[in-house]
């Protein structure tokens, strides 16, 4: 079921699964009014009654993922399942004012200019005030498997997008619910965080999803597709051409993160992109610095 985002995205999917007289949802949504009503329809036109949900799956910890979760788990009683790693950051997160502080000091610290920081926090704002703390109930680790209907589901950790990003795969069916690992006609954004290799996780997370047989992924945006070692390749391939233009950039002479994410992205960008493209730009940054 598609429900609507507030940004340029549009519209996030969420999946019910039937399991005996209850259902499972994968993603809970955004924490808006037009969100709860789509998803209540949603709800209504299957036929089930809140109180039969009685687990929710949430991918990541993105609000457009988790907005909702506190309602809908007071309203049914269900159980939650999402990476104790997103668990984590999601309580970080939700003492807004600390992560604001925070990520002024990174967008300052990459050359950003002040006023232009300014514009990307008032963008953000709206966003940022939608997380609060979801603690974990059902196992998460890879390979905990989660019984539907249609059979056995697997966890796999899939970390790039977020630290503890989880997708969910049936080897019967070979059906892959993606998460924003993998998204139709987008590369999902890979952002920098203290002390890793975003991009590296990100790449390591596609080959061990091209290892797995996989006839349909169902993403949390845009349409389901197939042949995913294709889209797989042509996602590396496209990194791999951002990382080769920051060297020839840096080949030339110094340049701030900032200057050189009008490298990647040439075009002027709302507040609201500019922020994630800093922070992919820093991603890569990183990923080249660890394999220099």
């Amino acid at each position: 079921m598609e429900l609507p985002l507030p940004f340029e995205l549009g519209t996030l999917n969420v999946f019910f699964l039937s399991r005996g007289n209850g259902f499972v949802l994968i993603d809970a949504g955004m924490d808006t009014p037009e969100c709860l009503r789509a998803l209540d329809s949603a709800r209504a036109s299957l036929g089930f009654e809140w109180s039969r949900m009685d687990e929710l799956v949430i991918s990541h910890y993105h609000p457009d993922h988790t907005g909702l979760a506190p309602r809908l788990l007071r309203l049914s009683g269900a159980r939650l399942r999402i990476s104790p790693v997103e668990s984590e950051t999601r309580r970080l997160l939700s003492d807004g004012g600390a992560e604001e502080q925070w990520e002024r000091g990174i967008l300052h610290d990459a050359g950003v200019p002040a006023p232009v920081i300014d514009q990307i926090e008032l963008s953000i704002a709206p966003v940022r005030c939608g997380f609060r703390p979801l603690p974990t109930d059902l196992p998460t680790e890879a390979g905990a498997a989660l019984m539907t209907d249609a059979g056995e589901f697997e966890i796999v950790i899939t970390p790039g997008h977020s630290r503890g990003h989880l997708c969910l795969y049936n080897r019967r069916h070979r059906v892959l619910f993606s998460g924003d690992h993998m998204l139709e006609k987008i590369s999902p954004n890979i952002g920098w965080h203290p002390g890793i290799d975003a991009l590296g996780e990100y790449l390591e997370s596609l080959r061990a999803v091209a290892e797995l047989d996989v006839d349909l992924v169902l993403p949390s945006h845009g349409q389901p597709f197939s042949d995913h070692r294709a889209w797989i390749a042509r996602a590396i391939a496209s990194h791999q051409r951002r990382c080769d233009k920051l060297e020839e950039a840096l080949a030339r002479g110094p340049a701030t993160p900032f200057e050189l994410t009008r490298v990647l992205w040439p075009r002027d960008l709302p507040p609201f992109h500019l922020r994630f493209a800093v922070f992919e730009t820093l991603a890569h940054l990183e990923h080249l610095r660890r394999r220099a």
